[in-house]
């Protein structure tokens, strides 16, 4: 979890912020059913579009750290893997392996 939060961009952020603050007009607005209903249904919504807002950041950094989504600033900011300290990573585009390469994937476990 804390790899997912310190890997979240400006605009991961920003996608929070924004789902957190829509949520306040969306609330009160909501709470049209009695005057006392307003203000709990308003910070109940701020809830649910907070934790909206969170999710969403957290899967659009998890989708570029594990390669589903573009990713190269996030590559070429990480020298290593990031589930093994002493592997370094290769930054070079997708490629077709060679029978030479396969032999040494296969034959290397930290494939």
């Amino acid at each position: 979890m804390g790899l997912l939060l310190s890997n979240m961009n400006r605009k991961d952020w920003g996608i929070w912020a924004a789902l957190t603050a829509l949520s306040f007009p969306v609330g009160y607005m909501s709470g049209n059913v009695g005057g006392k209903a307003r203000v709990p249904i308003m910070w109940f919504t701020v809830a649910i579009g907070t934790t909206a807002g969170l999710t969403a950041g957290i899967l659009r950094s998890g989708g570029r750290l594990m390669g589903l989504t573009p990713n190269q600033e996030e590559a070429a900011s990480y020298k290593y893997r990031l589930d093994f300290p002493d592997y370094q990573v290769r930054t070079e585009p997708f490629r077709t392996v060679i029978d030479q390469e396969l032999q040494e994937i296969q034959d290397n476990p930290r494939y």
